[in-house]
């Protein structure tokens, strides 16, 4: 019981699987941006390769815009279309286009050309990338799963909020020995 038909049980164990190691991922990197931004951080060179906001030079109200109209409110607005995007399109290909996207939103903060216009714009097509996840994922699960093991499931899939949360606070130990880049 549970299954819906669409795979054996080995199929739903990597679906699961996989679904977790992207919304970590997600999380990790939606995150991570917290974690590299210290506003009581000197100016030296050290603080400069530790923290974001000391190498770009910005400060607590742009790091807002960052965190609010940068990343959380186009999440939320796109949220909505996104789940009907889950409804018309193949959900496995594009959450994997949105992984991919996101992750290299990601990749140019961390790099050379990064700026905060150049950041800002990659937290927008993170916020947007993202909001593309839960959708795509939740209806992927219940295409496989049915009654209990659908909510055993998406309880797995959930656990990536945490475990891409406790991810990213680790990134203070590489910040810290590596640099933010």
């Amino acid at each position: 019981g549970g299954a819906r038909g669409h795979g054996g049980l080995l199929r739903r164990i990597l679906l699961v699987a996989t679904l977790l190691a992207v919304y970590t991922h997600n999380q990790l990197t939606r995150f991570a941006l917290v974690y590299a931004v210290n506003f009581a951080a000197g100016t030296g060179a050290a603080a400069r390769r530790e923290y974001i906001n000391v190498d770009l030079g910005f400060g607590p109200s742009q790091y807002a815009l960052l965190a609010s109209y940068g990343f959380t409110l186009l999440y939320a607005v796109v949220s909505l279309p996104a789940g009907r995007v889950a409804d018309t399109t193949d959900r496995a290909r594009t959450l994997a286009a949105a992984a991919l996207v996101w992750s290299i939103a990601l990749a140019v903060q961390g790099s050379p050309i990064a700026s905060f216009p150049v950041v800002w714009l990659c937290r927008v097509v993170q916020g947007i990338a993202m909001a593309f996840t839960g959708p795509q994922a939740i209806s992927l699960l219940a295409e496989s799963f049915l009654g209990p093991s659908l909510a055993v499931a998406t309880g797995i899939y959930s656990t990536g909020l945490y475990l891409g949360g406790s991810l990213a606070s680790l990134s203070i130990l590489s910040n810290a020995r590596f640099g933010y880049r």
